[in-house]
């Protein structure tokens, strides 16, 4: 036992690491920090002294050309790269550095979750730190999202240790220790609030009002002073950063791209979470993205997140509902909670906006999970039970990635054409212009794979001559895929329906086919990706084809196939009805077919 002890929190880091090379791509929501990393790692920081900062920014850095709807941080992706560039350099190019840079982060979640699992098992035992851990890694959404660069998933490893400091301990404690703690739980919220995201305001607020009434804390010696301190670092990091990332100040780039009420007129700073703030719950425009319930929180998000219903029916009623474990779980929950009440008033509703409450209410359901292990033998359906429900949640979540993963046909289609660019020696010299369009780069095309594929794949020798040519022939002299490939991303309409458009684009991944492109166009590939989750009725035919799911050296194929596996033993149990993914066409590659003399080209294909 002494061993799986040790070694059990380590499935926290391995389950993520896994949704991340099973799905690698990355959705719209996480470009501005996966970009951002990119830049950063290519481009360098110029310096700020220099009065061709704001040129380089503007020629180089992916933010100004799509600055989105509000600004957001650079802070997190500059940690980011510089924690990723060791090891970019020391795998040298055989692993996409997109790959890596979500892995540190995920690495990084990975380490706050175990952090908390510890603290968890000094304050409660080792039997509820490990129902925690077994818990927590059965989840989905927490483990799926902890490598995507969302700000949400950087704020989350720092309000998971800041939470984890509020664990209450059983046992009496010195006041001078829990103060030191309580102290860095507020000087850290305070910190993610200002820089990544304004809502860990009011779970601070809530965690401060919880310690006021249990009078387990000091407004003077506690609130104030780490208050204070943690406004001080974090304004000034967010401000000195991001004022220079943004450019608010240069008069090279008038108007500014973002504006901070206040700060920029006065002093030519941006604070972008309370840019943000002030978009979406002053001015309201919150709501334009879809609103929900008051409750959807509760009776939704909260449900999706924890996924194990056996959590919610039975492992926190006994947790609130038994006199020694009372008092703790109700420590625990009643912030969050309160959290997660409060943020309800806002009409436009996400389960990222909540998250950071997860740990507290798993540790809560880890409570009463080891109430009834340690009682298996007086109750022992309630424990087999306990255990049937982790191992479907589990079976639930790993059903879900396989799902996840075939929604990112964007990325799929980027990755597939710079193993396919050699195979067509350009007709001119000097690099390929390649058009991606708008549900392209929303759906996993990034600026890490228009440099590189996601997995460099080994090729005959045949295959490696071709390559070589290509090179020759489109750009001298060679040193990557990415120098040959001008990248293109117009989105205005009036411009894609101009004819003479098209005379300069080569290639295009199109998610509407050749027939809103206009030219004459070779369709040399289709990738499928997930129209929906299905219902199959006896003798339907499934219609998933291998190698649709996931891709990569190893386990290519592999979550299909073990889908097929399940649906060759599962399909005769029931009868013939099982639930399958439906695919479809997303994404077509198409090759602009040269045009022959006296033959007219450039006509919209009927």
């Amino acid at each position: 036992m002494a061993l799986i002890d040790h070694l059990l929190p380590l499935l926290i880091p391995t389950v993520i690491l896994l949704h991340l090379l099973l799905a690698p791509y990355s959705k719209v929501e996480e470009s501005f920090n996966l970009q951002a990393a990119h830049d950063i790692l290519h481009y360098g920081i110029p310096d700020p002294r220099s009065p061709s900062a704001a040129a380089l920014f503007k020629a180089e850095y992916d933010h100004f050309s799509f600055p989105g709807v509000v600004p957001r941080t650079f802070v997190g992706a500059l940690v980011l790269a510089g924690l990723s560039k060791p090891f970019i350099m020391l795998t040298g190019g055989m692993v996409n550095e997109q790959v890596i840079v979500r892995g540190v982060l995920g690495l990084l979640n990975a380490l706050a979750l175990i952090c908390y699992a510890r603290a968890a098992q000094a304050a409660f035992g080792r039997g509820v730190a490990n129902w925690y851990i077994l818990l927590q890694a059965t989840q989905f959404h927490v483990l799926f999202y902890a490598s995507r660069t969302l700000p949400n998933m950087f704020a989350f490893a720092l309000t998971t240790t800041a939470l984890q400091q509020f664990i209450p301990t059983p046992t009496p404690t010195p006041t001078k220790t829990y103060h030191r703690s309580q102290r860095l739980g507020i000087y850290l919220l305070t910190i993610t609030g200002i820089i990544f995201r304004s809502e860990i305001a009011l779970l601070l607020i809530t965690q401060i009002l919880s310690l006021l009434l249990q009078r387990r804390t000091s407004i003077s010696r506690v609130i104030i002073p780490a208050g204070l301190c943690g406004a001080v670092v974090g304004l000034t990091l967010t401000l000195a950063l991001d004022s220079f990332f943004w450019q608010s100040y240069s008069t090279k780039i008038v108007p500014p791209i973002f504006t901070t009420p206040i700060l920029t007129k006065t002093f030519g700073l941006v604070w972008p979470e309370y840019s943000a703030f002030h978009f979406n719950a002053v001015e309201g425009s919150a709501s334009q993205w879809g609103t929900s319930p008051w409750y959807t929180y509760f009776t939704s998000s909260v449900p999706k997140l924890l996924m194990n219903p056996f959590a919610l029916l039975f492992l926190l009623p006994i947790a609130l509902s038994r006199p020694a474990l009372s008092r703790p779980t109700a420590t625990l929950l009643l912030p969050v909670l309160s959290f997660v009440a409060g943020y309800s008033y806002l009409a436009h509703k996400e389960w990222r906006f909540i998250v950071y409450v997860v740990p507290h209410i798993t540790l809560s359901a880890a409570l009463g999970a080891n109430w009834i292990w340690i009682r298996r033998g007086k109750a022992p359906a309630m424990a087999f039970l306990l255990v049937t429900s982790v191992i479907a949640t589990f079976a639930g979540s790993t059903a879900m990635l396989l799902i996840s993963s075939a929604n990112y046909p964007g990325g799929e289609a980027l990755s597939r054409l710079h193993t396919l660019l050699p195979q067509y020696p350009s007709t001119h010299r000097g690099p390929v212009t390649v058009h991606l369009d708008v549900p392209v780069c929303m759906t996993g095309a990034t600026r890490f794979l228009q440099d590189d594929p996601l997995y460099p794949l080994p090729s005959s020798d045949k295959e490696k001559e071709k390559e070589k040519e290509w090179f020759e022939t489109s750009s001298t002299p060679p040193t990557s895929s990415s120098s040959q490939i001008r990248f293109d991303k117009t989105e205005t309409p009036t411009t894609l329906l101009t004819p003479s458009f098209w005379d300069s684009i080569d290639w295009v991944l199109s998610s509407s086919g050749p027939a809103r492109v206009i030219g004459n166009w070779e369709v040399v590939d289709v990738v499928r990706g997930l129209k929906r989750v299905k219902v199959y009725r006896p003798g339907e035919e499934t219609g998933l084809r291998g190698g649709e799911v996931c891709t990569g050296p190893g386990w290519k194929n592999a979550a299909a196939r073990v889908w097929g596996m399940l649906e060759k033993i599962g399909r005769p149990v029931l009868k013939g009805w099982w639930v399958g993914l439906e695919m479809e066409d997303m994404v077509w590659v198409l090759k602009k077919v040269p045009e022959r003399k006296g033959e007219e080209v450039g006509k919209v294909a009927e």
